[in-house]
């Protein structure tokens, strides 16, 4: 059988909208997990319960200050010493966060 749903892991972020095929669909964000985050789920069309559908997932976020796959470094600690540099690190813990 084909899909019902589609389902992401999240960890703190802001889910503002998600689109399939181009139309706006509710979707479901989880109460998180301590250590996981929270399931994001977004219903897919009848047509994409046969298998073998497709369809184009949207999902319009944003990532929060507790970001765990988010980092800073201090202008001292860059080459140029003068700007912060931040930078990712998406270990598959910390990947959903972004």
């Amino acid at each position: 059988d084909g899909a019902t749903e589609f389902v992401l892991d999240t960890r703190d972020l802001s889910i503002m909208s998600a689109f399939v095929d181009n139309s706006e669909v509710d979707c479901a964000l989880a109460e998180p997990h301590e250590i996981f985050g929270s399931r994001l789920s977004i219903p897919l069309p009848a047509r994409l319960s046969k298998k073998g559908g497709k369809a184009k997932v949207k999902v319009n976020y944003s990532a929060s200050e507790k970001s765990s796959a988010c980092a800073w470094l201090p202008p001292a600690q860059t080459a140029g010493k003068k700007k912060p540099f931040l930078f990712t690190q998406c270990q598959a813990i910390h990947a959903r966060s972004l």
